[in-house]
């Protein structure tokens, strides 16, 4: 069975390929709640490599959800293990050169980790909120 979505009374849950589906509702109104970025795997290199192509679907995917969340709206995400703290700060780094693309609003940024028992090891998970500018806001 192929679930496409789960619909309730004041909220629906869309189960999709992410870009074609983001990419359309880019030209509505569309505003979300929370979008959550579950991708297997984060890639992060500066080398100029076959990971850029994947580097760069990142990036995308990244700029689309933070047009498409609302203000007070959340993006959650897993980012790489704590045993890459590299990794982990270019993946920082990329959510915050994305968040200054979208004019009027600031940003607040939350990591926790946990021990994923499957991995056998600990992930960082983040969670993205977008605020309204302030007047001491970058």
């Amino acid at each position: 069975m192929i679930i496409s979505g789960f619909f309730f009374f004041d909220f629906k849950i869309l189960t999709a390929d992410c870009l074609p589906t983001m990419t359309q509702m880019l030209d509505s109104d569309i505003k979300f709640d929370y979008i959550f970025g579950d991708l297997t795997t984060i890639p992060l290199t500066t080398s100029e490599s076959s990971d850029q192509v994947i580097h760069h679907f990142l990036t995308k995917v990244l700029e689309i959800s933070f047009k498409l969340l609302r203000k007070g709206g959340k993006y959650l995400t897993h980012g790489p293990g704590t045993s890459s703290p590299q990794s982990g700060a270019m993946l920082e780094q990329l959510i915050q050169s994305q968040i200054q693309l979208i004019p009027g609003v600031s940003v607040n940024i939350s990591k926790l980790s946990a021990f994923i028992p499957s991995f056998t090891e600990n992930w960082n998970f983040y969670t993205v909120q977008l605020l309204p500018a302030t007047k001491h806001s970058n």
